[in-house]
């Protein structure tokens, strides 16, 4: 495996983000002893809602405002280093306050 300073390069395995239902709306179905650790995260959203991130059933954000006047209609996260880590087992849930059209790419690995 290639190395980058003391960090091997890991290869990033990528879920598309295309949801528009209400609720919880899973990303990366959670994989018995793995663990799902998020590098990247990015979306874009077509209208005014709430988002809150969980690992699996465990709220790992509050809910973030999108959409609305003065407010961001997207997202770029990048976790570098210190990867978003998902329980092993569980999935990478997006929970949306609302139905509206949110689409993007989270790019992870399995441990």
């Amino acid at each position: 495996m290639p190395n980058i300073g003391n960090s091997p390069v890991k290869h990033s395995l990528k879920a598309v983000v295309n949801i528009s239902s209400s609720g919880d709306n899973t990303i990366i179905t959670g994989v018995s002893g793995k663990r799902i650790k998020i590098s990247t995260l990015f979306f874009i959203v077509e209208g005014d809602v709430s988002i809150t991130l969980y690992n699996g059933a465990t709220a790992i954000s509050g809910p973030m405002s999108f959409g609305g006047t003065n407010e961001p209609k997207g997202i770029i996260s990048n976790y570098g280093d210190a990867p978003l880590k998902i329980t092993q087992g569980n999935s990478f849930v997006v929970n949306l306050s609302a139905a509206v059209q949110v689409s993007g790419q989270v790019c992870y690995s399995l441990e």
